[in-house]
């Protein structure tokens, strides 16, 4: 039994791995497909771009769930997550912020519908960094 819940963990791992390479391989594609090459220079996605240091994050993780199996994982796993949403929540909220910005200088009219929704994934991600962080204080405590 205990053999059988072992080789179920691993497979589980080596499922994650493939998810979050799947995951890498998608957004650098779709980041390279972003970029646009003009004479003086070029323009890319940072959307995409996001998404796939998130990704590479996550990817680095799973492969060290796989090589440390045998050891609790619980401290790598909240710094993961804790990674994560704050890149994602301090870049969402970076681009609503950014936008409120541009029409408050340029006096134009803000259309608050429009980057929405940056800002509720932004304050879902930054409060999931707090969950997180308070979970590592309460395991390091312990």
């Amino acid at each position: 039994m205990n053999s059988l819940k072992k080789n179920a963990t691993m497979i589980k791992q080596i499922l994650y791995v493939f998810l979050a390479s799947v995951l890498v391989i998608t957004s650098l594609s779709v980041y390279i497909l972003s970029i646009s090459v003009y004479e003086g220079g070029f323009d890319a996605n940072v959307d995409y771009l996001v998404i796939m240091i998130v990704s590479i994050i996550f990817l680095v993780y799973c492969i060290y769930a796989i090589v440390k199996s045998e050891k609790d994982l619980t401290i790598p796993r909240i710094i993961t997550l804790a990674l994560t949403s704050a890149i994602g929540g301090l870049y969402t909220l970076g681009v609503f912020f950014k936008a409120l910005n541009k029409a408050i200088v340029k006096g134009n009219e803000f259309i608050y519908t429009d980057y929405q929704l940056y800002l509720y994934i932004g304050i879902v991600a930054l409060t999931l960094t707090a969950i997180t962080v308070f979970q590592y204080l309460e395991t390091k405590k312990d």
